[in-house]
């Protein structure tokens, strides 16, 4: 894998996670400029690390990397959480969207995956 398609995989990783949890967001009712800003920047702080977390895993341990992906995506479901409770108060059940965005973007990304999208793309 050339350092190019590893870039273009985190950033489509990037993309498609924002928009995924945008959507969320929108089912959650929430459109105001503060919440979708402060939802892009907790994907940015966020998603990097989990995605490179989840290429070493699946490098390294292709046969344990699920069940090793499991307490790092807790972890950035209690990140973004944080954040969404900081940073919007006013945001009703920051912890419920924070764990139903999660749960969305990783599942749609598995079936993404396993359709073979992902590695015809890149």
């Amino acid at each position: 894998m050339t350092s190019d398609a590893i870039l273009y995989g985190f950033l489509f990783a990037l993309l498609f996670t924002i928009i995924i949890e945008l959507v969320v967001a929108l089912l959650f009712g929430w459109r105001d400029r503060r919440s979708i800003r402060t939802i892009i920047l907790a994907q940015i702080a966020t998603n990097p690390l989990a995605v490179f977390c989840a290429y070493l895993l699946f490098f390294y341990a292709p046969s344990v990397a699920i069940e090793t992906q499991i307490p790092i995506e807790i972890l950035v479901i209690l990140a973004e959480w944080r954040i969404y409770r900081r940073y919007c108060p006013a945001m009703p059940h920051p912890f419920v969207f924070s764990l139903a965005a999660n749960a969305a973007s990783y599942i749609t990304g598995l079936i993404t995956q396993r359709s073979g999208l992902i590695s015809s793309l890149f």
